[in-house]
C-alpha cells in the first residue's frame, strides 16, 4: 500500500520531571524513568505564542516533550516541542532588581503575569482580571513579570473588550535594558572585581615585620614569655621535674620516695597511656641522634 504524500507518522510522546535548569544558560535535563534527558529553552513552547513569553521549564515541571538523538552526539538524547514549563524566559527578566521603584499613585495593584522584551505584556489584576500594559504607560522603571505593580485602569485601544493598565509604577528593571545585566553576567563582575587590599604589619621602622636590616636590628625586641624546661636526656620523669611532687603530694606520697614510672597510670586514675620518648612512634626510636627528633 502507498502511503499518501505529507503523511507523517505521529511521534510518541514522553512525560518527565526537570531535575535540572540553569535558566540563565537556557539549558537543564529531564529525568525520564532514571535516564537524562538533555533540554534547551530554545525547544520549549512558550506560554503565550504571540508575546514570546513563559514556558520555560524550572526544577520540579512536569513536562510532555519528544525525544531526538542529540547533533554531533547521537549515543544521547535530546528534548524537543517541550511542553509543561511553569518559568518566564531569562530573556523577559534582564534587569530584574537592578533599578528602585517610584512611588505610585495608582488605584488598582496586580502582578505582572508577561512582560517581553518588546514592551508589551499582560497584568494580573487583584480581582483576577487580566490588563494590557506597554512600557510607553510605565512611570520610573521598567515591569518584570512577577513584578508587584500599582496602577489605574482605562479601556484599551490595542485589545478591543479589555481594559489597559496606565501609570504603572513598581517594576523593578531599568527602562533602558542597554545599562542591565543578566544574573550570569553579574555573577562574572563579582568574580573579576578587584579584591581589598592586603594590610602587612609594619615595625616602627615602617618596614615588615621580621625585617633584619641594621635599623631594624636595634629595635627592641618584643618581650615573649618563654617557658622553663628541664633537661631531661632519659625521658623518664624524676622529682626534680615541674609537676612529680604535685603528683605525689596528691597520691598521699612523700616527695623523696621513688615512683616507678610503670606504675604511675595505675596510680593515678584517668591519666591513660603515658607515652615517653623511647615508645612514641617516629622514624627515631632507638633514641636521640645527632638529628634530633622530627616531633
Amino acid at each position: 500500500m502507498e502511503v499518501p504524500d505529507g503523511f507523517r507518522e505521529p511521534r510518541q510522546r514522553f512525560t518527565g520531571k526537570v531535575t535540572r535548569f540553569h535558566a540563565e544558560r537556557g539549558w537543564g535535563f529531564i529525568d525520564l524513568n532514571g535516564r537524562d534527558i538533555m533540554v534547551h529553552t530554545n525547544d520549549c513552547k512558550p506560554e503565550d505564542v504571540q508575546l514570546f513569553t513563559g514556558g520555560q521549564p524550572r526544577v520540579g515541571d512536569i513536562v510532555t516533550f519528544d525525544c531526538e538523538p542529540r547533533d554531533g552526539n547521537p549515543e544521547h538524547l535530546q528534548a524537543k516541542r517541550v511542553v509543561g514549563g511553569t518559568d518566564e524566559r531569562c530573556c523577559n527578566t534582564k534587569g530584574k532588581g537592578q533599578a528602585q521603584p517610584v512611588p505610585g499613585t495608582g488605584q488598582h495593584y496586580g502582578s505582572v503575569k508577561a512582560f517581553n522584551t518588546k514592551g508589551v505584556g499582560w497584568i494580573q489584576c487583584s480581582d483576577g482580571s487580566l490588563a494590557w500594559v506597554e512600557l510607553a504607560d510605565c512611570v520610573g522603571t521598567r515591569p518584570v513579570t512577577r513584578d508587584y505593580v500599582q496602577f489605574d485602569l482605562e479601556p484599551s485601544e490595542a485589545q478591543p473588550g479589555k481594559m489597559q493598565a496606565v501609570n504603572v509604577t513598581g517594576g523593578s528593571a531599568p527602562m533602558d535594558l542597554s545599562k542591565a545585566v543578566l544574573s550570569k553576567d553579574m555573577a562574572k563582575q563579582t568574580c573579576h572585581a578587584p579584591s581589598a587590599p592586603i594590610m602587612l604589619k609594619r615595625n616602627a621602622n615602617g618596614h615588615l615585620i621580621g625585617c633584619v636590616c641594621a635599623a631594624c636590628a636595634q629595635l627592641a625586641p618584643p618581650t615573649v614569655p618563654v617557658m622553663p624546661t628541664v633537661s631531661n636526656p632519659s625521658g623518664f620523669p624524676h622529682a626534680s621535674m615541674p609537676g612529680i611532687n604535685l603528683l605525689k603530694h596528691q597520691i598521699g606520697l612523700s616527695a623523696s620516695r621513688h615512683i616507678p614510672f610503670s606504675a604511675m597510670p595505675s596510680m593515678v586514675g584517668g591519666m591513660g597511656p603515658v607515652v615517653t620518648q623511647s615508645s612514641r612512634q617516629g622514624p627515631y626510636n632507638g633514641g636521640l641522634s645527632s638529628l634530633g627528633r622530627m616531633f
